[in-house]
């Protein structure tokens, strides 16, 4: 049933299990190889199922624009393990540290709040426009904003003491 895997399961802990896994994954070629070709055929496919449709009703599908679908999660545990071939070992200068460093303090925030913002940026009118001039332009855009927006929130709400230890 759905609802027991929900229950005992949830997809959310899968991508936790499979980043450890892979941050375990030694970092060579073969591995890096079989990252991007997944990750390709996943964004063809994806791309595929938001073009076809709207190429034949001028309507783009969502169907498979879900975090928990295959499709989704093969492109981003691949750019995981791309992040960890090109980056693990590099040193960066010390602004791009402070800059890394920020963002990933801010991840789990961005999570927990990127689907309200994403939710209210939408309803913007100035959105809606760019949606009505080109929706993929749109959708990168409300993409952008919604990741800016929840990471200098998440950033802010850091500040507040009783917050902190939850974000």
């Amino acid at each position: 049933s759905f609802y027991f895997t929900i229950a005992f399961f949830p997809i959310c802990v899968g991508y936790y299990v499979a980043g450890l896994y892979l941050s375990k994954l030694p970092l060579n070629k073969k591995y890096r190889n079989i990252a991007i070709i997944l990750a390709i055929i996943s964004w063809i496919g994806f791309l595929c199922s938001m073009l076809i449709p709207y190429m034949m009703n001028g309507e783009i599908s969502y169907t498979l624009d879900n975090w928990s679908y295959i499709n989704v999660a093969i492109p981003s545990l691949s750019l995981f393990y791309l992040f960890r071939y090109y980056f693990e070992n590099r040193k960066f200068k010390e602004k791009t540290n402070k800059v890394i460093m920020i963002v990933g303090s801010v991840t789990f925030g961005i999570f927990l709040f990127h689907t309200f913002i994403n939710y209210r940026l939408y309803g913007l009118d100035i959105i809606q426009n760019i949606f009505g001039l080109n929706v993929f332009v749109g959708v990168i855009v409300l993409e952008i904003l919604t990741f800016i927006i929840s990471g200098i929130l998440t950033y802010i709400l850091k500040k507040v003491k009783l917050i902190n230890k939850f974000l």
